[in-house]
Order: structure tokens, then C-alpha cells, then sequence
């Protein structure tokens, strides 16, 4: 009889569903990254995430099914509201896009920053593009750039990033930490530029990558 039941159990066992396990977190902010790129972006901050040994169940960088601003931002949103759901919330939520419409980069942007609850939301931009911060790791480049009848405007960034890096590809997953040794000249370079760029109403270019870059590299000591 023994060996009939415990044999009914292990057929129960099989059939239940087995619960997800939620991944366990560190006492730490829980940061979501939703980002616009395919690889470049999400690559880069998996590896700042790894470089910083930082959890990976608090820095959550999921894969993205839209690839413009407004779906970037809809797509973040969608996700915050399940974390509430699941009684897990983030704390911070980053939106990365570049601005290869105006229209709908400024419409993102406005979004989030009348998103609620206030201070969650964050937009982590780059105009032209994402390439131009990884750029101001080499040089403090401040001239626009411009498209051209052979060659977009990220066309145009690109080919100012291979003069200084020309190994550069949008594939590296060790991106980060290549550039590790040059992020602080690239941030104060990032800052000068955002400020001239406030100041004189020329956005291009400019970037606050370095913002997201700065609180991923102290997160665990602001709690």
C-alpha cells in the first residue's frame, strides 16, 4: 500500500505546475533599462551591469519588441505596472533612445517626464545617437553632425567614431569594459557638452548617458 501511494504522489508531482521562483534581489534599488537598440545598448549596459557586480534580478535589462521612442516608453510603462502587480516595483526606470525623429523623440520625452509616480521615469537620450557617447570616450567632439545625400546623420557619427575607433561594432558584448578606462574623461566630456547644449538650445550633440552610467556605478551605496 506504501509504495502504491507514494507512487500516486510522485504522478501529482509531475502533473502540478511548478511555480516560478522570483529571482532573489540585493538590498539594493531595482532599476529597469528598457533601451532602443537591438545590441548595442542592451550589450552595454549588461556589461556595466556585470562590471559592477551588480544583480542581475535588480538591474533588469529585458529584450524590447519596438525600436522607437514612443514604443520604448509605452513598453517601460507596461513593465512597471506589472512589477507593481507582481509586489516587486522598480525604483528607477530608464528609457534609452536615440533621436532619429524629432516628432517622436520629443513626444517620448515629454511623456516621461509627466509620468507617474514622479521621479521614476528617466530618459536616457543621445542626440544623434548612442554612438556619439561612446565617441566622447576618445575625443570631446561638440560640432553637429548632419546627414548628407550618401549617409544618414548616425551614418555620420559612425564615421567620426572608426576614425578614433575602428575596431568599434554594435555586436561587442565586452563594450563596457573596453571602455572602462576612458568613462571618466568621457562623462566630464558628456556633462560640458549637455550644459553648452541647455545653454545655447543646440541639443546637437549631447547626451545624459553618462547620468544612468553614474547611478549604475553607485547604486549600491544610496540605500
Amino acid at each position: 500500500m506504501g509504495s502504491n501511494r507514494s507512487g500516486r504522489a510522485a504522478k501529482l508531482g509531475k502533473n502540478r505546475p511548478l511555480k516560478r521562483k522570483r529571482a532573489f534581489r540585493s538590498p539594493y534599488d531595482r532599476v529597469l533599462i528598457v533601451c532602443e537598440g537591438e545590441k548595442t545598448e542592451p550589450y552595454y549596459f549588461e556589461g556595466a551591469r556585470d562590471f559592477f557586480k551588480l544583480n542581475s534580478a535588480n538591474i533588469v535589462i529585458p529584450n524590447c519588441p519596438k525600436n522607437d521612442p514612443i514604443g520604448i516608453w509605452r513598453h517601460a510603462h507596461c513593465l512597471y505596472k506589472a512589477s507593481i502587480k507582481e509586489g516587486n516595483p522598480y525604483d528607477k526606470v530608464y528609457c534609452v533612445f536615440d533621436c532619429d525623429d524629432p516628432n517622436l523623440f520629443s513626444q517620448a520625452v515629454n511623456a516621461i517626464k509627466s509620468a507617474k509616480p514622479s521621479g521614476v521615469f528617466v530618459a536616457a537620450t543621445s542626440i544623434p545617437c548612442f554612438e556619439y557617447w561612446i565617441l566622447l570616450h576618445f575625443k570631446n567632439h561638440t560640432a553637429p553632425f548632419h546627414a548628407s545625400q550618401r549617409r544618414t546623420v548616425a551614418d555620420a557619427v559612425m564615421s567620426s567614431l572608426r576614425t578614433e575607433h575602428p575596431t568599434y561594432t554594435k555586436a561587442a558584448r565586452s563594450l563596457f569594459e573596453d571602455l572602462s578606462p576612458k568613462r571618466q574623461d568621457a562623462s566630464k566630456r558628456s556633462e560640458r557638452r549637455l550644459k553648452d547644449a541647455c545653454d545655447t538650445n543646440e541639443p546637437n550633440p549631447s547626451t545624459n548617458v553618462h547620468e544612468l552610467v553614474a547611478y549604475l556605478s553607485s547604486v549600491k551605496q544610496r540605500n
